[in-house]
């Protein structure tokens, strides 16, 4: 007896299996499930999966993207996993984006405008940085002090009062003999480095507004030597 081959069907998907299953003959009755295919489907194709028509007469392609990442077109920072069959959602596409660009209705465009303005930002950062670094020193006549936020803090509060403190601690925590014009001296030298900090930040957004290549914004080093 000739058998029968037939090509089961996901209900949920309509997928049709590639791998062919026989009929089984029982009590000489030929049993087929029913919902499958009773002819072979069409050979396997990249990106694409085969379903069943309605009636079950054959198949035909629809486009299987599941499980790759597409990308939202206005906030391509906004992702998801392909989970049904069929072409992409509108508003979305398969295309990774570029660093700083835009959908131009087919293709990521990378924009110098956006990359400057994150540069510039970043200089800020570096500016903020600077200025509240816990770190930062300045030396007076061969005496070395702390010119952190904190110390800048008690300085000018040290400046305000009528009277001084006996002494004031150096950076190397040793005391130090202390007059008005010693302490003004080393706000003086504290307000010139902060006025230097930001100098240098104007340069460098100056510098950055002035690159007319995508790739040199980019590669710009943010800093005090650039």
């Amino acid at each position: 007896m000739l058998n029968i081959i037939y090509y089961p069907v996901n209900i949920a998907t309509k997928e049709v299996s590639s791998v062919g299953l026989i009929a089984e003959h029982r009590g000489g009755v030929l049993h087929i499930p029913e919902n499958v295919l009773k002819t072979k489907p069409l050979p396997e194709k990249e990106g694409f999966s085969c379903i069943a028509l309605n009636d079950f007469s054959g198949c035909e392609y629809i486009a299987d993207f599941r499980g790759k990442t597409i990308y939202q077109t206005e906030s391509p920072q906004k992702t998801k996993k392909v989970t049904e069959l069929g072409e992409i959602e509108n508003g979305y596409t398969l295309e990774e984006p570029l660093n700083y660009s835009i959908w131009d209705g087919e293709h990521w465009v990378q924009k110098i405008e956006l990359i400057k303005t994150a540069k510039k930002q970043a200089v800020t950062a570096w500016r903020d940085q600077q200025e509240s670094a816990t770190d930062t020193k300045v030396t007076v006549d061969g005496v070395t002090w702390d010119a952190n936020p904190e110390s800048r803090t008690r300085l000018t509060g040290a400046l305000s009062a009528t009277n001084l403190p006996d002494y004031w601690t150096d950076a190397d925590n040793n005391d130090q003999p202390i007059t008005r014009e010693t302490l003004q001296k080393v706000n003086d030298e504290i307000t010139a480095l902060g006025f230097v900090i930001h100098a240098r930040q104007r340069q460098m957004k100056k510098e950055i507004e002035n690159l007319t290549q995508f790739d040199d914004v980019e590669n710009y080093v943010i800093g005090w030597a650039n």
